[in-house]
């Protein structure tokens, strides 16, 4: 048997093979950007959270005697349809994948999963600062119509730049504990539920006796309403803890899970 040796460099020789060019993180965003606003759900849901943020004007400009006629009551129902469906839809960005059993394509692609659940979690701090532009245009266009079409005076009850950052870190505060809830379940029912029934269930038990102390510092609800409101005197601590145990706990655990989950 006769054995051809082929030497490095020779004619005949086999190029190396280059090393792997990493996927830019822009690149991934782009990519989970797509995914997420890529399919008919994901759209519906946020145009009916659109519709129902503008349905909600009506109730300052129907009932004025009723609803006080401040800037931050029009911004806050300006934020009710996107914080209602909103987590829906970052939920489903997250979760999507693994029933439909298409992230093992995602993860061959870039096997790194933490830069893959940290550009999921981009994309879903990008919509949700996008809901905040869409609920000040709806909230501006109800005071609009408040002021030069039925005559009335809406007061700034708290300084613009509050109500901004306020609007800012209650949708942020909201997607993104959402999002480590998705993260830490995978399955888009059991975030849905986490998100929506865990927290009410926490504000009910510690609604009695000597729990009613701490209520103020782990009922994430109060926290977002207070964000909402621009309320951050005296309220920043409660805030912080609150939004640590929401968001920060079930983030991390979230992206523990996903970086030992076994894809099937």
């Amino acid at each position: 048997m006769t054995v051809t040796a082929t030497r490095t460099g020779g004619p005949g020789a086999v190029a190396p093979r280059p090393a792997a060019v990493p996927i830019p993180f822009a690149r991934l965003v782009r990519v989970e950007w797509d995914k997420c606003l890529g399919t008919r759900a994901t759209r519906w849901l946020l145009a009916v959270a659109t519709a129902v943020s503008v349905l909600c004007q009506l109730v300052p400009l129907l009932l004025p005697d009723d609803v006080d006629q401040w800037a931050s009551v029009y911004l806050g129902l300006g934020s009710v349809g996107f914080g209602v469906l909103l987590p829906v839809v970052v939920i489903l960005a997250l979760t999507s994948e693994w029933t439909q059993r298409t992230v093992l394509v995602t993860f061959t692609q870039e096997p790194r999963r933490a830069r893959v659940l940290t550009a999921k979690i981009t994309v879903g701090v990008i919509l949700a600062l996008l809901a905040v532009v869409a609920t000040f245009v709806i909230a501006l266009g109800g005071m609009a119509v408040a002021e030069w079409g039925l005559g009335r005076s809406v007061v700034a009850d708290r300084p613009w730049s509050l109500l901004v950052l306020g609007l800012v870190l209650a949708s942020v505060v909201g997607t993104v504990s959402a999002m480590g809830f998705a993260a830490l379940f995978g399955s888009s029912a059991a975030a849905i539920v986490s998100v929506y029934l865990i927290p009410t269930l926490w504000g009910v038990v510690f609604s009695f006796g000597v729990l009613r102390k701490l209520s103020p510092w782990l009922d994430s609800a109060q926290s977002v309403t207070w964000m909402q409101e621009a309320r951050f005197d005296g309220h920043l601590g409660q805030m912080a803890v609150s939004s640590a145990l929401w968001v920060l706990v079930p983030l991390v655990a979230g992206f523990v899970r996903t970086l030992r989950r076994e894809v099937s």
